[in-house]
């Protein structure tokens, strides 16, 4: 229901749009950032890494804390990618400073996990 704002936008459509609003320092009134990331949860688990990869960036960059099942939902599709090997050392580096930003509190391990697979990668350039 609603107005609209949001629907019928991919995650990659709505991380786009967050990208522009953060480039600009632009951030639309609450209702408007909402409904674009209700729209965006809705479309969670069909997310790529690199679109919730900038919407997170985004998020952090404007300042703007979604609410915490928001976060959640974001979080959890971002760890089932980290376990399958979907991020990429990029990937990683921007969710942790994203939720550093963002005061967002992962699970235990995550941190480490994230910091492993960094370690993983470096390992296989040397």
């Amino acid at each position: 229901g609603g107005d609209g704002l949001g629907e019928g936008l991919s995650s990659q459509g709505l991380a786009n749009t967050f990208r522009s609003f953060a480039v600009l320092q632009y951030l639309p009134d609450f209702s408007v950032m909402k409904k674009m990331v209700e729209a965006l949860v809705d479309e969670a688990d069909n997310a790529t890494a690199q679109s919730l990869c900038v919407s997170l960036w985004s998020f952090a960059s404007l300042k703007f804390t979604p609410d915490v099942e928001a976060l959640d939902a974001f979080h959890q599709r971002v760890s089932q990618m980290l376990e399958i090997g979907k991020l990429s050392p990029q990937h990683i580096g921007n969710i942790l400073w994203s939720y550093g930003t963002l005061s967002y509190d992962p699970e235990e391990g995550f941190v480490a996990l994230a910091l492993d697979h960094l370690r993983r990668r470096m390992d296989s350039f040397s």
